[in-house]
């Protein structure tokens, strides 16, 4: 009887030292003419780091779980779409999915072995979007013109 060997990925922790917080006493051209200065760095309150990576596996677990339908339905529909977003993204498109948020392509590197290396930024919506909710714009509705008084 033939027995699989299994193996486990084992994750390792850094034993290096947090990233040192914010300084509160910058010289800045902000902090001269007593504007905030504006930092673009996550607050230090959302572990990026701790999370692993979703793979593949995952993704189509997740989705399986969420919509209830069978795994064999859902994995070609899940694959197809994410080569179509690879796609998109490989030709420096912008995507814009209403869950997920707004992706905008920064730069492409060609490297080695016909790879390619996508820098974009990502942002999501502020509010939690369900399914099949309508996204709306954060501008202002216009006032309502006054009413003139009959003379």
């Amino acid at each position: 009887m033939a027995t699989k060997k299994t193996t486990t990925r084992r994750t390792t922790r850094s034993t290096t030292a947090a990233p040192k917080p914010i300084a509160a006493t910058r010289t800045t051209a902000a902090a001269e003419t007593n504007a905030p200065a504006t930092d673009t760095r996550p607050p230090a309150d959302v572990p990026i780091a701790d999370q692993p990576e979703m793979k593949k596996r995952e993704l189509i677990q997740r989705a399986v779980e969420r919509s209830g339908v069978k795994r064999r339905d859902a994995k070609p529909a899940i694959e197809a779409a994410l080569a179509v977003l690879g796609e998109a993204l490989a030709e420096g498109r912008s995507l814009n999915l209403a869950p997920m948020g707004k992706v905008k392509v920064n730069r492409i590197k060609a490297i080695g072995g016909g790879g390619k290396v996508i820098v974009s930024k990502v942002r999501q919506p502020g509010k939690p979007m369900t399914p099949g909710s309508v996204e709306t714009d954060d501008l202002a509705e216009m006032p309502e013109p006054p009413v003139k008084a009959a003379e």
